[in-house]
């Protein structure tokens, strides 16, 4: 019995596991490409690019390969992280307070936690259509990039992200 609860328990790992990698968006593969882009791919299938923003920082954007539909709206997230966090009291009430209020603020985007290898990940989102003109895929990058790297910098002087 015990060999088969064992069993049992690695064929949900290895089912979690494989349900969890997907494959590359090629239509956004396509378009970062015409783009003239350099991008790695994630191994849950999504975009990675490095973004160079003023005064020699850089800034990592994500775009999500996997969509979800709304109605009729497909729709994927363009992300960019601006801190990991390790612990739970590594972000004060107040600050928690400030990441509502830039939600509450916010046009296009919003603050959120993604889980990550260390812990969690503040990344700035933005929900857009999935497909779009390569210029408003451009501006949506730049978008997140340069307000993640805008909150990296009020918590450290380090480009760390």
């Amino acid at each position: 019995m015990k060999r088969m609860i064992i069993f049992f328990g690695m064929l949900l790992i290895v089912s979690m596991n494989v349900l969890q990698a997907q494959e590359k968006d090629a239509r956004i593969e396509r378009q970062l490409t015409n783009m003239n882009l350099q991008f790695d791919i994630t191994p849950s299938g999504n975009f990675k690019l490095l973004f160079e923003l003023d005064n020699s920082r850089t800034q990592i954007v994500f775009i999500n390969s996997t969509t979800k539909m709304h109605e009729d709206a497909e729709v994927r997230e363009i992300s960019s992280p601006a801190k990991l966090i390790k612990n739970t009291t590594e972000l004060s009430n107040e600050q928690l307070w400030m990441f509502l209020t830039e939600n509450y603020n916010s046009t296009l985007g919003a603050w959120q936690m993604e889980p990550s290898p260390d812990g969690w990940a503040l990344h700035y989102t933005v929900k857009v259509p999935s497909l779009m003109p390569e210029n408003r895929l451009m501006m949506y990058m730049i978008l997140v990039a340069k307000t993640a790297d805008d909150m990296e910098k009020k918590f450290s002087k380090d480009d760390t992200l």
